[in-house]
């Protein structure tokens, strides 16, 4: 447990973000969010930063600040309440998926090396459901989908039961 101001740089660095793959950012004001992510870009450029944002109109200002995955809570909680109304089973799976409490769970891997998609090892029981390039998502699948070196590949999977 690290006590201090964590607006300051040195409060950053005793807590150990010079050697930590990423900063999870959970605050009630997004201006300090965006503090804090500049502090730790000054340190660690290559860092991984995730946050929640409490007002989706801070979401593009976050990410602007360097903030690479930004969850505005608040939106999505009222996207899936008003989805519930009409598509109650979706967002059920979709909540399922979320909290780790539903029966599937929902995996990523990489692409290490250029490849088609049918030339992939998934775990066994797998279904691919999207592959990500660059910013572009897409579900339009095929065995000869070529996949480039950082492509993600999504995939659903059973849980195994106890």
């Amino acid at each position: 447990f690290i006590a201090g101001d964590m607006l300051l740089s040195s409060t950053l660095r005793r807590a150990g973000i010079e050697r930590s793959d990423a900063l999870v950012l959970c605050l009630d004001q997004d201006e300090e969010a965006v503090m804090v992510a500049l502090k730790a870009r000054e340190i660690r450029k290559d860092m991984r930063i995730i946050a929640t944002c409490a007002r989706y109109e801070d979401y593009s200002i976050m990410k602007d600040a360097g903030i690479d995955i930004v969850i505005p809570s608040s939106k999505y909680q009222g996207d899936m309440l008003a989805d519930a109304v009409l598509d109650a089973y979706s967002v059920d799976l979709l909540f399922g998926l979320i909290s780790g409490k539903g029966s599937l769970e929902l995996g990523e891997m990489v692409v290490e090396r250029e490849s088609k998609l049918s030339e992939l090892s998934i775990p066994s029981g797998s279904r691919i459901i999207a592959v990500r390039s660059g910013s572009n998502y897409t579900v339009d699948l095929n065995d000869g989908l070529l996949l480039r070196k950082g492509d993600i590949v999504f995939f659903l999977k059973e849980k195994l039961r106890k």
